[in-house]
């Protein structure tokens, strides 16, 4: 996640790093006060509860295979992954929502 240099920089000095560190390194996605984290979970959840289904769970399988695959094989995937949502109910909701300027009610199909 870090690279290779800053990798061995922190393995060889054994240098704790605080919060805001790791966030801005990438190991961690997000660095919040103790007193807002629940608030920011909670925020964080019902963000990605408001998104389509589908389109979740095809777009986290085309990271974790895509990461370690070819380039061309990835684009395949991809296509494949495309067609998937593209053929959803919700990819219409989301379209219909955003043509009529609202937020779209997605249902998992």
């Amino acid at each position: 996640m870090v690279g290779r240099t800053k990798a061995k920089e922190m393995v060889f000095t054994g240098k704790m790093i605080d919060a805001k560190t790791a966030e801005q390194l990438g190991i961690v996605n997000m660095a919040v006060p103790a007193d807002k984290f629940r608030e920011t979970v909670r925020q964080f959840a019902l963000d990605l509860a408001s998104k389509a289904p589908v389109a979740l769970r095809v777009a986290k399988a085309l990271i974790d295979k895509g990461a370690e695959i070819g380039l061309d094989s990835a684009l395949a995937l991809e296509r494949e992954g495309f067609g998937v949502v593209a053929s959803t109910e919700d990819l219409q909701e989301g379209v219909k929502a955003f043509t009529e300027k609202r937020k779209p009610v997605f249902k998992g199909k």
